[in-house]
């Protein structure tokens, strides 16, 4: 067995929340706890809807201000307090780099309309993929088997000859029934540790 390609999702595998304490302090005003102020984010129907395109990110931020019975000029404020929380890897991004061009890199990731424009203005994470997919462009997401299918074609790999990476469980899940090699993100170090694992097998 020949791995052609290594896959990884974004959220909470390359960037992730390390210092919860701002997005804490606002969800306590609210009388929510940090966990919970994040699953109304993240989480909820307008999330979802905007995951798959449906509706484009600005929309779904209008929906959970509104929802939150926060007042619309609060909106900018709000969403920078996601926008700021995440901690980008560029340990874990230099290894990403590195498996090329041995490797085919990608990146698969459940994502909102806006997010392959703030990534290429704001950062060069999209530099050390050589296919990125992001779920709004393409109408359909995590766990859809149909998302993996994408990806792996536009990769021009097998599902055997790829590894995933990705923090939900059942998208580890979704991807083995496809037939991706995939494991959970638990750190950077075991996720590193684990590639070099396989590779050598």
């Amino acid at each position: 067995m020949t791995i052609k390609a290594i896959i990884f999702d974004l959220g909470d595998v390359i960037f992730r929340t390390q210092d919860t304490a701002l997005i804490d302090s606002f969800a306590s005003t609210i009388g929510l706890t940090g966990k919970e102020l994040n699953q109304k984010v993240f989480g909820g129907p307008s999330a979802q809807r905007a995951f798959i395109g449906e509706i484009d990110e600005l929309e779904h931020w209008k929906y959970v201000v509104a929802d939150l019975g926060l007042p619309s000029e609060m909106l900018s404020g709000f969403k920078d307090i996601f926008y700021k929380s995440p901690y980008e890897d560029k340990d874990l991004l230099k290894f990403i780099n590195g498996l090329r061009p041995k490797y085919k890199t990608g990146l698969l990731s459940n994502a909102w309309s806006n997010a392959r424009n703030y990534f290429e203005s704001y950062t060069d994470v999209l530099n050390v993929f050589d296919v990125s997919v992001f779920s709004a462009e393409v109408k359909m997401a995590k766990p859809d088997f149909a998302i993996y299918s994408h990806i792996l074609n536009l990769m021009s790999v097998m599902p055997f000859e790829s590894i995933f990476v990705d923090d939900n469980i059942k998208n580890i899940v979704a991807a083995r029934e496809v037939g991706m090699l995939a494991f959970q993100f638990i750190t950077p170090q075991q996720t590193q540790s684990r590639i070099l694992e396989m590779l050598k097998n």
